[in-house]
């Protein structure tokens, strides 16, 4: 299935009187410098066509989609023309008349898509606030009670400059948090937004926010959400046996602390674990704090002077980001 198209900038279309489609002119500099910001190649057709290739069956039936996805503000034209090698003679390929208008936005949210919605994953109470285009800010934190950071850049694609200000919607307290929580965003530029998420257990976190014109008079609904879990960081050995060992001499064995996450690990270890049940004897480890690098390990040195049985579930090592 391939397809051919022609636009034409509106604005020139009732200036000169042409009709629609008779211009291939681009949108003037301005629009294209904030279409520059946006996602998406203005040299590729507007027009796709799902599947492109395949083999129909005798009395069978194909479902296409067509999606458009203008990056310019003009008016679209084309054609969709389907190439069939065993057509008999005579009968013609499908043809298909495809028209769309790519219109310019008071504002873009530069993320990537999320189904978040359509798949209906929300929880049901915001389901008369949000609609398929409704921009999702998704969060996955490793660990608890550190803070987990997104950014991403808004545009304004309109020939004035304004005022923005994000405000929570909840009604409780959320565990998100803007870091740009107002400013100016220029004709035409960008400006980065950072949210902060701090995760206290596992289950999925929502927060409804809305992004403000108010020289506008404008509103829109944006979406957080946020999962946690557990961290990937463990003991390489689950305990250590020391055995029987005389009195004031001194045993040493290694523990190795594993991080297969991503990203870096610090730990540190509580000191009152080291002691035995009665506190007359205790470890020495090395060391007690650091940092364990993605995809690393890092040897620990547990010694002692005493008889003794260690359980490394007894001893703590706190982790965080």
């Amino acid at each position: 299935m391939d397809s051919c198209y022609k636009i034409s900038n509106p604005k020139q279309d009732e200036s000169s009187g042409s009709g629609p489609g008779s211009s291939l002119s681009r949108p003037p500099s301005a629009c294209s410098t904030v279409l520059s910001l946006l996602k998406g190649n203005p040299e590729l057709p507007p027009f796709s066509v799902k599947p492109r290739i395949g083999t129909i069956n005798p009395g069978a039936t194909q479902n296409f989609s067509v999606c458009f996805s203008p990056v310019e503000v003009a008016q679209f034209q084309g054609r969709l023309l389907c190439s069939i090698p065993n057509l008999q003679n005579g009968d013609q390929a499908p043809c298909i008349t495809v028209s769309g208008q790519g219109l310019l936005p008071n504002v873009h949210f530069d993320l990537e898509d999320s189904d978040y919605i359509r798949s209906n994953r929300h929880s049901p109470k915001f389901s008369r606030l949000l609609d398929p285009s409704t921009p999702v800010l998704e969060f996955k934190a490793i660990g608890f009670s550190a803070p987990t950071r997104r950014s991403f850049n808004v545009v304004n694609p309109t020939r004035k400059a304004y005022d923005f200000k994000w405000r929570c919607e909840d009604t409780a307290a959320s565990p998100f948090h803007c870091l740009t929580s107002f400013g100016t965003i220029p004709s035409g530029k960008k400006v980065e937004m950072c949210f902060e998420f701090v995760a206290e257990h596992q289950e999925t976190v929502e927060s409804l926010w809305s992004f403000l014109i108010e020289n506008l008079s404008l509103s829109f609904p944006f979406l957080c959400v946020g999962t946690a879990r557990e961290p990937c960081v463990y003991l390489d050995r689950p305990h250590l046996d020391f055995g029987e060992l005389v009195v004031g001499h001194k045993v040493e064995q290694t523990v190795d602390l594993v991080n297969a996450e991503e990203e870096p690990f610090q730990f540190s270890v509580l000191q009152l674990s080291l002691l035995s049940e009665d506190q007359q004897s205790s470890l020495t480890l090395k060391p007690m704090n650091g940092t364990v690098m993605s995809k690393n390990r890092l040897t620990t040195h547990i010694s002692h002077y005493s008889i003794f049985i260690v359980l490394l579930q007894n001893v703590i090592f706190y982790c965080s980001r």
